[in-house]
This record gives structure tokens, sequence and C-alpha cells, in this order.
């Protein structure tokens, strides 16, 4: 079954329940109800679809962090076409060559930054169009690329692997190489991974991380089973630990760099909330750990994920006495 459409059917028990709290700079808070949630997905997925977006189409997407993302996510995978994400700090030059490589049906970006890639390229030529003409869905612009670029040689093959999710790996110790993920996958990753975190409908999740990087086995889980997503206004420790307090977070997905502002944070304020602290994305050294567990009373699980096997190693056994 379509991820979406699993998300969705669990949330129609619940529809009034929060999924996602977003704090802006100035301190309002932006908030959506699964019920909110899934109305605002199914219309722009209708949208996409209007728009002449097919099945298994790659879907480029260049979106900022919140929950515009993960709505514009959500409606592609909706839509029944595969989200390749792009993180928006990316130069033109190498979007366009990303989208060259993933064989891009189609680009979804707000107006300025779709004009930037498809100028990057002479004469417009790589990527069909010099000219972001596209058709506006929601606060975006979807640009539908030339025919002849996105053709895959084995799309056919393409489309049987039930594709929702193709992403670049980071490049740090060879090329990048593009990871394509299924749907049928993506319910056995979030199924073994749910075996460490056991997140629920009771659960608050801090979220730090950027989501053109980190989406799977985190956004997408989180969703599947209930839980309701925090989004805090900065990555620094006094947001992060106001909004912890606010809303009483229970669970801080994170990378060792945020651990590590935290562990520094000197004023009183803890973390008494938190059932479960992960660090992710890269190695946590160990006296960042004993600094955070001195700090908050709390022990930090490290779980390494690899982009070709999902999130493969927790040590919630162990996180106190050997992080």
């Amino acid at each position: 079954m379509n991820i979406f459409e699993t998300i969705a059917e669990n949330a129609a028990s619940r529809p009034g329940h929060r999924a996602l709290a977003e704090v802006a700079p100035g301190g309002h808070v932006e908030s959506r109800t699964y019920g909110e949630l899934i109305g605002a997905v199914r219309a722009k997925a209708q949208g996409l679809r209007a728009a002449g977006i097919q099945p298994s189409w790659r879907v480029g997407m260049i979106v900022p962090q919140g929950i515009g993302f993960i709505e514009t996510a959500l409606a592609i995978l909706a839509a029944e076409a595969c989200m390749v994400p792009v993180a928006d700090d990316h130069p033109p030059a190498t979007v366009a060559e990303l989208a060259r490589r993933a064989h891009l049906h189609a680009l979804l970006a707000e107006e300025m930054t779709l004009s930037s890639v498809l100028k990057s390229c002479p004469g417009g030529a790589a990527l069909g169009s010099s000219e972001a003409t596209g058709t506006a869905v929601g606060e975006h612009r979807l640009q539908v690329l030339d025919a002849a670029t996105a053709a895959l040689p084995a799309e056919a093959d393409f489309a049987a692997l039930g594709p929702a999710y193709l992403r670049f790996t980071s490049g740090t110790t060879s090329e990048r190489k593009g990871v394509v993920i299924g749907h049928a996958r993506i319910h056995e990753r979030l199924e073994a991974a749910n075996q460490g975190l056991a997140i629920t409908p009771a659960d608050r999740v801090l979220w730090l991380l950027p989501m053109a990087h980190h989406f799977v086995v985190s956004i997408l889980l989180y969703l599947r089973y209930g839980a309701t997503i925090l989004l805090p206004p900065s990555s620094l420790a006094p947001a992060v630990l106001d909004l912890a307090e606010r809303e009483q977070a229970t669970v801080l997905y994170a990378s060792p760099y945020h651990m590590k502002l935290l562990a520094k944070e000197t004023s009183a304020r803890r973390l008494d909330s938190m059932r479960l602290i992960i660090s992710t994305a890269e190695g946590l050294r160990g006296e960042v750990a004993q600094t955070f567990a001195q700090r908050y009373g709390r022990p930090v699980v490290q779980a390494l994920g690899i982009m070709e096997a999902g999130l493969p190693v927790m040590n919630t056994a162990s996180a106190a006495t050997k992080p």
C-alpha cells in the first residue's frame, strides 16, 4: 500500500490529534491536526495530477524546511509519484546536474528558484526549458521537464519497484549515488525501526535534522505511528529547550552537533519529559554523550542508518554505559 494511504488510514481514527507544530522565529505556532494534514495533502496531490504528474514520475522538490515540506512530499507520494528531495542550499548548477542524473520528469520549487535552476543549463537544453513557466501548485510552481531527458532506458522496470523516494547519498566517501526506495521497502523499514524507537500517538518528537536528507525512517515513521512532530524556530539550545518544555517533548531526534550545543547550555532547564534521545547522521563522540548525560540526566542513544539499508543500528540497550 502507498505509505501515504497507510498514514491517512491510521489518521482516520484520530483526525483531531495534532500531527505537526512549527514555531516561527517570532514565536507564533502553526499547527496541523491529522485531519487537516491529510486534507491539505489530498488537495495538493489533486493539483499535481491536474498539472500532468503521472504515476512513477520522478518529481524533484526544492522546498524550505517545515510544514510545507512535509505536505509537499506527502502530496507527491499521494499522487503515486516518486519524490526526489533536493536541499534548498544547493547552487542551481548542482540542482540541474542532480535533475539530469535522476532523469526528473518534473521539478517543484518556488518560482525564483525554479527559474535559476533552469537557466543554469546552457540554453535550458538539459532540462527542456530556460523559462520557469510552470503550473502553480499551492505556493510553489511545477515545471514538467523535457520528456527526452527524463526517460530512462528501463522505465518499466523502475515503475515495477513501486518507487516512492529517490535520494542521492552525501558523497562523502565516493560519488553521490541515487538510491531508490519503494513503498513496500518503506513499510518494512518503518516496522523494523519502530521495534527500537517504539513511537506511539503519545509521543511528541522534537525534530532538528534537515528534511531534504532525513525523511523516510523519521518523518514518515512518526506520522505512520501517529506521533506529533515538533519543529523549533532554530536548532540553538534555548529554542530547543523552550519548545521541549512547552510541549513536554518525549523524543529528541538530532545530530551530534545538536547534542554538543545542548550539552554546553548553562541554564537550569532540563529535559525530564524525554523518554528517548537519539543522536544520528554521524558518529557521536564519547565526551559529548557523557557531558550531555551529566547535564540532563538522560543517556543519548546512538542510531546509525545507511541510505541503502534504513536504520539498522541503535544502542538502546547500552546507551548509558557504552554511548
